[in-house]
């Protein structure tokens, strides 16, 4: 929280495997402001091969007393 970043994973498919990456604390509130948030393709660049991977958000998990994300996948 302190630096204001938030965890998450990019499951894999045939193509590529799993990336564990850290996006901007902003990240899953742009997500869930946005129309049709969790059918909406979402392009992310993969960090080592700089391609463009096009995803679908599956959840993301809120703390219980804050009810700030803490986890974001797609």
């Amino acid at each position: 929280m302190n630096e204001q970043t938030i965890p998450g994973v990019i499951h894999g498919r045939d193509e590529f495997s799993d990336l564990d990456l850290v996006w901007p604390w902003k990240t899953p509130f742009r997500v869930t402001k946005s129309e049709h948030a969790y059918v909406r393709p979402w392009y992310i660049i993969d960090p080592k091969t700089e391609e463009e991977i096009r995803v679908t958000c599956n959840k993301i998990d809120y703390g219980i007393k804050n009810h700030l994300p803490y986890y974001i996948e797609f």
